[in-house]
């Protein structure tokens, strides 16, 4: 599961550089999970 957090700590500061770099609110974007093959825990876990 900590593999899990890492990804989404890297996508959220992603997001917060392609923001500044784009000039946006960083709190206009949302971050949207989508899956086919993942268990319930781990869609738990991240969310």
């Amino acid at each position: 599961m900590d593999n899990i957090q890492n990804n989404i700590n890297i996508i959220h500061q992603r997001i917060q550089f392609a923001c500044k770099k784009a000039n946006r609110n960083p709190e206009d974007v949302r971050l949207l999970l989508a899956t086919k093959t993942v268990n319930t825990d781990k869609i738990n876990f991240a969310l």
